[in-house]
């Protein structure tokens, strides 16, 4: 077919059946059909993972706190001198915080409601060193007791859509006073509307 005939034969075969000729010329187009479903799902899947490297991973997870503990170091670095009476001096000022935190008191409060509608809150003090208490569970400006340890929590009523203040005064073992107003709102009942239960 091809040496005595000089490839007459397979020229009329592919002149007979071009589309057939065709396909089986380009190989069945195995490597076109690879090259459009595999090598491009490749590709696409491989630029996503730089794309991601290069934003989330190298610009967001790296640079930001990088930038971040360059900017802490920096003014870090201004206070690690190396002299030892400026470490003694911020000791210091350390130890004269703490003084103060523990020599001042702080007369801070909780509150909590005691039940769901009854209007009665329980108000309760923060612990301290030496503290003792007094309160104004009136709200009329007198003190109803002196100071004492004992009395870290005052019972309060109120009725519906009313407000009051409630002065607490503490006193430390120092002999130290501060005071602080804790606030006390019940609010009106809301309304049933028709169709409620």
């Amino acid at each position: 077919m091809y040496i005595a005939e000089k490839g007459k034969p397979a020229q009329r075969l592919a002149d007979a059946q071009p589309t057939l000729h065709r396909i089986l010329l380009n190989k069945w187009y195995v490597d076109e059909i690879y090259d459009v479903i595999v090598v491009a799902a490749i590709d696409a899947l491989a630029d996503t993972c730089a794309a991601f490297d290069a934003t989330i991973v190298d610009g967001l997870i790296a640079k930001v706190p990088a930038f971040f503990v360059s900017i802490f170091g920096s003014i870090l670095r201004a206070f690690q001198t190396g002299v030892v009476h400026v470490y003694a001096a911020f000791m210091a000022i350390g130890l004269l915080g703490f003084g103060w935190f523990f020599v001042v008191p702080h007369p801070t409060a909780t509150v909590e409601a005691v039940g769901t509608d009854t209007g009665d809150y329980i108000v309760t003090a923060a612990p301290g060193m030496g503290y003792q208490y007094r309160w104004d569970a009136d709200g009329n400006g007198q003190f109803d007791s002196e100071h004492t340890s004992d009395l870290m929590t005052v019972k309060v009523h109120l009725d519906e859509g009313q407000d009051k203040n409630i002065l607490l005064e503490t006193t430390n073992a120092f002999g130290l006073r501060r005071q602080a107003t804790v606030p006390l709102t019940r609010p009106k009942p809301k309304p049933m509307q028709l169709g409620q239960n």
